[in-house]
C-alpha cells in the first residue's frame, strides 16, 4: 500500500505529464491550467491504472485540484469511499457574470459529451453572464449508458429543477444533438409552467444522416445492424466476449509506436470494418482517443436514429449555424410560435466552439442579431427567394425575341404540353415562382428529365456541356408517393436533396436513370402546397408513362452560379442543347439557328 506521500507524488507526475507543466502547486485547477475534454480522459485512465480504482468524469469535475483530487484517491483507497454522490447529472459552473443576472445560460451537451467542449465559449461569457454546463454524472466513458434524446432531457430538467429555485430564467445553449437535447427540455419547462427565455441551437441537425459506408449510397437498415454489432463487440454490458473496451483496445492496439502503426492499423480495419470506413480517421486515434470518440459515435448513434424533434415551444430560437456545415434545416421554423433567427458563424461544426470563432458565438448568445429576424413559417418550404411576374418575363422574351420563340399557356395546358414532352428523351428547363434557398434544392429553378431513361445523365451532362465535373442528380417525387417508390425511413419528406434513401426493389428497372449503382437516390419530395404546379406536372407525367417521378438536377453551366432571373435562363438555354424552356406560363423553344 503506497503512502500518502507516494500518492501525492504519483497524482502530481500524472498531472504534469497530462497537463505538460512541472510547476503545479496543490491547488492549481485542472481545467484552469489547460486541462480539456480529452486531457481529463488521459487523466482518469492514468489515474484508474495507477491506483487501480474507478475514478469518474464527474469526480474530476468536483476534485480539480491535486490537493482535492489526493483527498478522494486516499479515502477511496482506504475507505471505499467515492468522491461525489450518486447523482445522475452534474451542474458544472464555468463562467459568472460581475453584476446580477435575469437569466442563468445552460451549456448542454449531448448524450456522450463533455461541457468542457464549452471552455472556450465560457472564457468569453466570463463576467458578462452566468453560463453552466450541463452533464451525465457517472458517464463512464468505456460504457456509457444508452439514453435517448428525451430521456436525457428529463433527467436535465430534474437536475435543474433541483439545484436551481423556481424563479430562475434559463437561455438553454446546445450545440451539435445537446441542440435537440435543449429542444425537449424547453418542452418540459413549458409543461411545468416555467418557459425558458430563448433556445440557441448552435450547429445542430434537425435529424441524424449518417454516411454509408462508402460515401456512395445510403447508410441502410443492415449497415445499421452491422455497425450496432461491433459496437457490443465493444464492450456493452453485459460484455458478451467478456471484455471491456480498453482491454479489447489492448488486445488489438496496443500503445502505438511509429514502426507498428501501419500493422495495428490493419488489425483495426479487420476488426471494425464498418466503423473503420464509417470514421475515416479512426485507425490513426491513440488509445484514448479511441476510446472516448467511439463510446460518444456510439451513443450519439444510438440516440439520435431513434429521435425527430417534434411540437412547438413558445420561446424565440437563435439558430446559430456554421459557415462550413449544412446544418441549417428550414424544418425548425415550424416548431416555435415565436420569432426564429438564423446567424451563419465562421467555421465548421466542430470548431465554431473554439477559441477562434467563440467570441462571435458568444456575442450571438449574448447579443442576438435582431437584423437577421426571421419569422417563425406556417410550413417549411425552402422556395423564400424573389418572384418574377408574368410582365417581367415577357420584357425578357421580347428582349431575345430574335433568337426564342415562345407560347403563352393556361396553368393547365403547360403542365399537359409538358409531361407530353417529357414522355421523350428530352431536356427540359423548368422556371416557375419563387427562388429557392439552400443546398441543391431544384424544384422552382432546374433541369427536368425523364427517369425512365438509363442513359439520361448522360444526355443532360452532355447537353448542358458539363464534362468532367460532377453534376449531382436526383428523383424529384410527390411527397405522397415518396414511400411507395423509396425507402424513407422516418422522413415524410426530403425537401432537400442531400439525404441519400434505398430505392424499392420494384422501382429500380422503373427509374433505371436515377438510380446509383448501390440501389439508392438522393430524393427530393414536393407537394401542393410548396410547388402546385409540379405536383400536378408529376401527376400528370406519372399518369402518361407509369414513372412516378422525374428526374431534376441543378440549373448551371461549368464555372457559372446557378440560374436565378429569367435573362439567366435564357442566357442559360441558349449556350446549351436544353430542349425546351419553361418560364413561368410560357413554353420557349430556339429559332433555327439560335442552339
Amino acid at each position: 500500500m503506497k503512502s500518502e506521500d507516494e500518492v501525492r507524488a504519483t497524482i502530481r507526475d500524472l498531472w504534469s505529464q497530462v497537463l505538460e507543466n512541472d510547476e503545479l502547486a496543490g491547488d492549481t485547477d485542472f481545467f484552469a491550467a489547460g486541462g480539456s475534454s480529452l486531457k481529463s480522459l488521459i487523466l482518469l485512465t492514468e489515474l484508474n491504472e495507477a491506483f487501480e480504482t474507478e475514478f469518474e468524469i464527474a469526480e474530476l469535475v468536483d476534485c480539480r485540484t491535486i490537493d482535492r483530487q489526493f483527498v478522494a484517491i486516499w479515502n477511496r483507497l482506504h475507505r471505499g469511499e467515492s468522491a461525489t454522490p450518486h447523482q445522475q447529472t452534474v451542474i458544472v459552473p464555468l463562467a459568472r457574470a460581475n453584476g446580477q443576472q435575469d437569466a442563468t445560460i445552460i451549456a448542454i451537451h449531448d448524450v456522450s459529451g463533455d461541457v468542457y467542449g464549452y471552455t472556450s465559449l465560457a472564457r468569453e461569457l466570463s463576467g458578462q453572464a452566468d453560463l453552466h454546463g450541463i452533464k451525465l454524472a457517472h458517464e463512464r466513458f468505456e460504457a456509457p449508458r444508452a439514453l435517448s434524446i428525451a430521456g436525457l432531457a428529463e433527467e436535465y430538467v430534474a437536475a435543474l429543477e433541483s439545484e436551481f429555485d423556481g424563479t430562475r430564467r434559463f437561455v438553454l445553449v446546445g450545440w451539435s444533438l445537446g441542440g435537440l437535447v435543449g429542444f425537449e427540455m424547453a418542452k418540459l419547462f413549458e409543461e411545468r409552467g416555467r418557459p425558458i427565455e430563448r433556445l440557441v441551437l448552435v450547429d445542430s441537425p434537425y435529424d441524424l444522416d449518417l454516411p454509408s459506408p462508402d460515401n456512395a449510397g445510403a447508410f441502410t437498415p443492415e449497415h445499421e445492424r452491422a455497425l450496432l454489432d461491433e459496437f457490443t463487440w465493444l464492450g456493452d454490458p453485459p460484455y458478451p466476449h467478456g471484455a471491456t473496451v480498453e482491454e479489447m483496445w489492448r488486445a488489438v492496439r496496443t500503445r502505438v509506436d511509429a514502426p507498428a502503426k501501419e500493422r495495428l492499423a490493419t488489425e483495426l480495419q479487420d476488426r471494425f470494418p464498418l466503423m473503420a470506413r464509417v470514421i475515416p480517421h479512426l485507425a490513426s486515434l491513440n488509445e484514448t482517443e479511441f476510446i472516448c470518440y467511439v463510446n460518444r459515435f456510439r451513443s450519439v448513434f444510438r440516440a439520435g436514429r431513434n429521435h425527430r424533434p417534434e411540437g412547438t415551444i413558445t420561446a424565440p430560437i437563435d439558430l446559430l449555424t456554421a459557415t462550413r456545415s449544412r446544418n441549417f434545416d428550414p424544418r425548425w421554423f415550424t416548431h416555435t410560435s415565436a420569432t426564429v433567427r438564423r446567424q451563419a458563424l465562421d467555421g465548421d461544426h466542430f470548431t465554431i466552439l473554439d477559441r477562434g470563432s467563440a467570441p462571435a458565438t458568444a456575442r450571438a448568445i449574448l447579443t442576438p442579431d435582431t437584423t437577421a429576424e426571421v419569422r417563425h413559417a406556417d410550413s417549411v418550404t425552402p422556395h423564400l427567394g424573389p418572384q418574377d411576374d408574368s410582365a417581367t418575363i415577357e420584357r425578357t422574351l421580347r428582349e431575345f425575341g430574335d433568337q426564342v420563340s415562345w407560347t403563352r399557356l393556361p396553368g393547365d395546358e403547360v403542365v399537359d404540353q409538358v409531361a407530353e414532352l417529357l414522355t421523350g428523351k428530352v431536356v427540359i428547363g423548368w422556371f416557375q415562382g419563387r427562388a429557392e434557398h439552400g443546398s441543391r434544392t431544384p424544384g422552382h429553378r432546374g433541369i427536368l428529365a425523364n427517369p425512365g431513361f438509363p442513359d439520361i445523365e448522360d444526355v443532360i451532362s452532355t447537353r448542358i456541356e458539363r464534362s468532367g465535373q460532377l453534376r449531382p442528380f436526383a428523383p424529384i417525387v410527390l411527397e405522397s408517393d415518396a414511400v411507395k417508390v423509396f425507402e424513407m425511413g422516418r422522413r415524410a419528406g426530403s425537401p432537400y436533396p442531400t439525404s441519400v434513401v434505398p430505392v424499392r426493389p420494384e422501382y429500380h428497372d422503373v427509374i433505371p436513370g436515377a438510380t446509383h449503382a448501390d440501389g439508392t437516390a438522393s430524393v427530393r419530395t414536393v407537394n401542393d402546397e410548396e410547388a402546385p404546379r409540379l405536383a400536378s406536372l408529376l401527376r400528370r407525367f406519372s399518369a402518361l408513362t407509369g414513372v412516378p417521378c422525374l428526374i431534376t438536377t441543378s440549373w448551371d453551366m461549368a464555372g457559372e452560379a446557378d440560374v436565378g432571373s429569367p435573362g439567366d435562363a435564357l442566357d442559360c438555354f441558349l449556350a446549351t442543347e436544353i430542349d425546351y424552356l419553361v418560364l413561368g406560363d410560357h413554353l420557349v423553344t430556339k429559332r433555327d439557328g439560335s442552339a
